[in-house]
C-alpha cells in the first residue's frame, strides 16, 4: 500500500491487476496485512516443530485407537478398521439417524465438539486432546445411548 496514492485507493480496479506483468506488485493483495495473527502463527509452528510430526502422529493414533476401542457396542463404526488407512477422523453412529443426532446434541451439551454429517458423528482427536477427554467422550456416548 505504500506505493498507492489516494487516487489509487478511490478507483474501482484492482491495483495488482494494473501492475506491469514483470512487476512484483502483481502479487500484492489489496488491503492491510493482518500482522496480529503473525505472532500466534509463529508460536504455533514452533510448538508443532518442538513436538515433531512423528510424536504428534503417535499421540493422535493413540487417542483414535482409544476412542474406537471404547465405543459402546450399539455404535456402528464408519471409519476404516485398519490403522494404516485411518486418519484422525472417527465417524460413527446408531442405525437410527434421529437417535444419532440426539446423541450428537448430548455431546454438544457436555461441551464436546465434533460434527454431525450425513447421519454420523465425527470426532477428530488431535495434539491438543488427551486421554481424559477421550474418556469423557466415551462416558457421554454411553449415557446418551441409554
Amino acid at each position: 500500500m505504500s506505493h498507492q496514492s489516494a487516487e489509487d485507493l478511490g478507483s474501482d480496479g484492482d491495483p495488482a491487476e494494473e501492475a506491469p506483468p514483470d512487476s512484483i506488485r502483481r502479487f500484492d493483495l489489496f488491503g492491510t496485512a493482518n500482522f496480529f495473527n503473525f505472532h500466534p502463527w509463529g508460536v504455533t509452528l514452533e510448538y508443532l516443530w518442538e513436538r515433531g510430526p512423528e510424536a504428534i502422529e503417535r499421540h493422535d493414533r493413540k487417542l483414535v485407537r482409544r476412542l474406537i476401542d471404547g465405543l459402546p457396542p450399539v455404535y456402528e463404526r464408519i471409519s476404516p478398521e485398519s490403522d494404516r488407512r485411518r486418519s484422525t477422523l472417527v465417524l460413527f453412529g446408531l442405525k437410527d439417524r434421529d437417535r444419532t443426532e440426539t446423541v450428537y446434541r448430548a455431546l454438544l451439551d457436555a461441551g464436546i465438539y465434533g460434527a454431525f454429517r450425513r447421519g454420523a458423528i465425527r470426532i477428530a482427536p488431535h495434539l491438543y486432546n488427551d486421554e481424559a477427554e477421550i474418556d469423557r467422550v466415551l462416558e457421554t456416548l454411553e449415557r446418551a445411548s441409554g
